[in-house]
């Protein structure tokens, strides 16, 4: 179109910095493959699990004083009420009750009672009664109950853990050099004047939060109210305090050398910015800036050229898609779409350079509006693209590259279209894996899906910690192991010379019975051991003389003379995590723990 300028020569922003890798930063003892425990305990250690500790048993005081003047009140109408002991909860049953929400995120199942039924082969759950997980997480508190906190200050009550999280997964990760800005849901059904709802959203109703993620890596991230607007709050790389700053100051505070901003700093980089930019600010000036290159991905919802200028001036990158009706975005590129789509070519590429800031219209199968301050827009690149669907939009031009036969093609794109597919999905690849095993459970405390959600975080980036030392490792079998290192530490802190509790016997066979999940016979450390005043039938011997040997599956002609000749032994040795009866006369406990499946 004769009213769409050419792609201007920009001069893009570079930075006096090399690109870089992200980098995971572990204190010495546990660099040399560490158990997923081991890092886990980075973000979850004693420093914030005591508190949590203390403020849990604080709340059940004082709710539990409550039950007891209503019971008082309401003893002579007739009716027997009691309540249930409670004893305080202590640092091991913490760990063991965050075990088992990770492994109920893990095997899930309709209500949580079920976890404890007769004949689960879940080994965690020995560790504790499900009386006891009910009760702790009814009176499970991460503030301390008697703070008193105006309403807007709502995210209080996830204090002081999520400024601890902040500071910690600042500390142990260096992200790459482009990482992505965006918004996480997290679901809330419950009554809040603080969610939000997304019609259309996979989470459509629940809080909003602001977060600077690597690659799934969550860095750091920032509460957002639908009634109060941004949780602003002040802190440093090191230090986890925490400080409320009013409204009137509301601006995102980073570091020079590790001290704070002069307040002539302070009106200096939150004059003119909507509060959706200083969120913006807030989370990015506190990467290490000063030492390293950083460009920062977001969709339209965030960018403005404003805010770009401003990020380019204190050394930063930024690049992502757009609106025409953003400040000072040029007219010439404003125009309709239904009219570009009828006019412009596949691939069409137009620009115009405003304050340092590169704004570039591309035709796509639809018009695209991007803002960049470190591309060039004459530099292309090969990407592979997919063969529109004809009743695509735009379909008619944007079919054109291909022939009839091609369903796929390598096309030059702009660069800056390219950079931006690939790393502005940081934080959705964070949604997903925290999606894959959530850990959320239902509650009426409607602060405590913001505690899922912590848990959930801390355990995706622990997951990617390790995946960057061990490229195998699965994120499943990851969490399973974490669950069962958390219930065993837990444990063995509250017994120190006990065996684990053993669970009502599941030592029957019938035809019915199935070998349990091969992960379950080899996660953990199975070990033989006697119960000299318990000798029972081996389990696995009954197995096959009821389905057959699944080592050396008999034809099916002598599959009768086969189990005739299988002998059913008596045995005082037990496993130690299965908590199964396993003969080693026949070699039943070496195969058990072995044999994929059945034939």
């Amino acid at each position: 179109m004769d009213s769409l300028p050419e792609p201007p020569a920009f001069d893009a922003y570079e930075s006096p910095f090399p690109p870089h890798f992200s980098q995971p930063i572990l204190p010495s003892p546990i660099v040399d493959s560490p158990k997923p425990l081991e890092i886990f305990n980075l973000f979850f250690g004693e420093d914030i699990l005591a508190p949590i500790v203390e403020n849990t048993n604080q709340y059940a005081e004082i709710k539990r004083k409550g039950e007891e003047e209503n019971l008082v009140e309401n003893k002579g109408d007739g009716r027997k009420v009691t309540t249930r002991p409670w004893s305080p909860v202590s640092l091991p049953e913490i760990r063991i009750f965050i075990g088992l929400q990770i492994w109920m995120g893990v095997n899930c199942l309709p209500a949580i009672e079920d976890h404890w039924q007769t004949g689960t082969c879940d080994p965690i759950m020995r560790y504790m009664s499900c009386n006891r997980y009910q009760q702790i997480k009814r009176y499970f508190h991460i503030s301390p109950p008697e703070d008193t906190y105006k309403r807007e200050d709502w995210w209080r009550k996830m204090e002081p853990l999520a400024s601890h999280l902040r500071q910690r997964f600042q500390q142990h990760f260096l992200p790459s050099s482009n990482i992505s800005f965006d918004e996480m849901m997290v679901l809330c059904k419950g009554r809040s004047a603080h969610t939000i709802k997304l019609p259309g959203k996979p989470i459509d109703q629940g809080y909003k939060i602001y977060a600077l993620c690597d690659q799934g890596y969550t860095y750091l991230f920032l509460f957002y109210s639908g009634m109060t607007g941004n949780e602003v709050s002040e802190f440093t790389q090191t230090t986890s305090s925490y400080t409320h700053i009013s409204k009137e100051r509301s601006l995102a505070l980073y570091n020079y050398n590790n001290r704070k901003l002069t307040k002539s700093e302070i009106l200096k980089l939150s004059t003119g910015f909507s509060p959706t930019a200083q969120a913006v600010c807030h989370l990015v000036f506190s990467l290490p800036f000063q030492s390293y290159q950083f460009n920062i991905y977001m969709d339209n919802y965030f960018t403005s050229i404003p805010l770009f200028r401003h990020l380019r001036d204190h050394g930063l990158g930024a690049a992502g898609t757009t609106r025409a009706n953003r400040p000072d975005f040029p007219s010439t590129l404003t125009i309709s779409k239904d009219i570009t789509k009828r006019i412009l070519e596949w691939n069409y590429l137009s620009g115009v350079v405003v304050n340092g800031v590169c704004a570039v219209l591309w035709q796509d199968n639809n018009t695209v509006l991007f803002l960049t301050t470190i591309h060039n827009l004459r530099q292309l690149v090969l990407s592979n693209r997919r063969k529109p669907k004809k009743t695509s939009t735009n379909a008619s031009a944007a079919r054109k590259p291909f022939a009839t036969h091609e369903h796929k093609k390598l096309l030059p794109i702009p660069a800056l279209v390219d950079d931006y597919n690939q790393y502005m999905g940081g934080v959705d690849i964070a949604d997903q894996l925290r999606s894959n095993y959530p850990c959320h459970q239902t509650s009426r405390r409607n602060w405590l899906p913001l505690w899922f959600w912590a848990l959930d975080t801390a355990i995706t980036n622990t997951y990617l910690i390790a995946r960057s030392l061990s490229p195998k490792c699965e994120h499943k079998a990851f969490r399973r192991e974490l669950a069962l290192g958390l219930g065993e530490s837990g444990w063995s802190q509250l017994h120190p010379l006990l065996h684990p509790p053993q669970p009502e016997s599941k030592s029957y066979v019938t035809l019915k019975t199935s070998l349990p999940p091969f992960h379950l016979r080899t996660t953990g450390d199975h070990q033989p051991y006697s119960r000299s005043n318990q000798r029972q039938l081996c389990w696995y011997c009954r197995y096959k003389k009821l389905h057959g040997d699944p080592k050396n599956p008999p034809p099916a002609c002598q599959r009768k003379e086969h189990l005739e000749a299988i002998e059913v032994s008596k045995t005082a040795t037990w496993c130690s995590r299965c908590e199964l009866p396993l003969c080693l006369k026949n070699r039943c406990f070496l195969d058990f723990h072995t044999v994929h499946s059945r034939s």
